[in-house]
């Protein structure tokens, strides 16, 4: 027996000729009141109602709980593991454990590119620049004025 909910469509032994809309259970046992779009109310028995929408399919093999984060790497997207705390950039790169979390790792800007860039020149000169710094102090005491 299909459960009957408040607000949903029904239809009279499988009649698809026009919708009744289920209001609540009737007084009498095993009955319902149900309501037409011209706002006539009928007492039917569940028995001789069938339901208009159609029930969620049932997978035999229900997709993997990861579906999407595998689908958006082989799109090329890049997927970082939170339970292992790694970053996936190839299907490959991962066992998809059903209990680890992932998370959908954002594309860096241009900005944030050329940011980057930047800060590892100047990291980089700054290292040389005081390479040369010792040792123009190591040669500073040994020159004579």
């Amino acid at each position: 027996m299909i459960k009957f909910i408040e607000g949903e469509p029904y239809n009279y032994q499988g009649s698809s000729a026009f919708s009744l809309i289920y209001l609540r259970p009737s007084k009498m046992k095993g009955t319902g009141i149900f309501k037409s779009l011209k706002g006539d109310l009928f007492h039917y028995q569940y028995e001789k109602m069938v339901s208009c929408t159609k029930p969620e399919p049932q997978y035999q093999n229900p997709p993997h709980k990861h579906c999407a984060m595998i689908c958006h790497v082989a799109n090329g997207g890049v997927v970082k593991n939170i339970t292992l705390d790694c970053i996936i950039e190839q299907i490959s790169d991962c066992v998809w454990y059903i209990n680890d979390e992932f998370e959908i790792v954002q594309p860096k800007t241009k900005d944030e590119l050329r940011i980057e860039d930047l800060q590892n020149l100047i990291k980089l000169h700054e290292d040389t620049i005081n390479k040369y710094k010792c040792e123009l102090e190591e040669l500073k005491p040994t020159v004579h004025y």
